[in-house]
């Protein structure tokens, strides 16, 4: 076991960080309690803590940045969004198909009047 895992008593900077959202609630945490000697849980600090954030967001938690304190971002954890069942797809057939098909073809390229060539094309 690293003396850093030790000192922070085997808790990842994100186990600590996501721990101390959930402890401020509305209230929010910005990244100055997580610096200096004494940090929001007294364990080492916590010096890339928007990466930690992003970590967080990217594990599927729903965290919101709300204003500004200490010149610094406050975040938040927010309640997870009721989940919704997704309507499925409607089924495609006939000339209903055939009338998206036409919808989303391209369109054929015409010069811009900000295209610098004077020339024809090849």
């Amino acid at each position: 076991m690293s003396q850093a895992s030790r000192q922070s008593g085997g808790r990842t900077q994100k186990a600590r960080i996501l721990a101390a959202l959930e402890r401020a609630g509305a209230r929010g945490v910005d990244r100055t309690a997580f610096l200096g000697p004494e940090t929001a849980d007294f364990l080492p600090p916590v010096l890339q803590f928007a990466a930690r954030i992003g970590e967080l967001r990217a594990d599927g938690h729903n965290i919101e940045a709300h204003g500004r304190r200490n010149r610094c971002v406050v975040y938040r954890l927010v309640a997870e969004p009721a989940q919704e069942p997704v309507p499925a797809a409607p089924n495609r057939s006939g000339s209903d198909a055939e009338a998206a098909d036409v919808l989303f073809e391209t369109a054929p390229a015409s010069r811009s009047a900000f295209d610098p060539w004077d020339g024809d094309r090849p």
